[in-house]
C-alpha cells in the first residue's frame, strides 16, 4: 500500500491531511473541479481527490507505455 497526501496549489504538503510517518507520492489535492450529474461545477479539496488524481495519472501513463511495471 503507497500514502499519497495532497498539496495546496502551491505544492505545499497539507497539514490536515494524515500521511502518520511518511509518504510515498503527493499530488495537487486542494481546488479539484468535479462535475455533477447535473452539469454543474464544484470545487473541493482532500486526499480522495489527490489519490483519485494520480491513479487517472497513472492510468494514462498505462495506455500510453503498457510495458510500464
Amino acid at each position: 500500500m503507497k500514502k499519497i497526501i495532497y498539496t495546496d496549489n502551491n505544492y505545499i504538503l497539507s497539514d490536515t491531511s494524515n500521511y502518520g510517518d511518511g509518504l510515498d507520492y503527493a499530488i495537487k489535492g486542494e481546488g479539484v473541479t468535479l462535475v455533477l450529474k447535473n452539469g454543474r461545477e464544484e470545487t473541493r479539496s482532500g486526499s480522495a481527490y489527490a489519490a483519485a488524481r494520480f491513479c487517472a495519472y497513472l492510468g494514462l501513463i498505462y495506455v500510453a507505455n503498457p510495458d510500464f511495471g
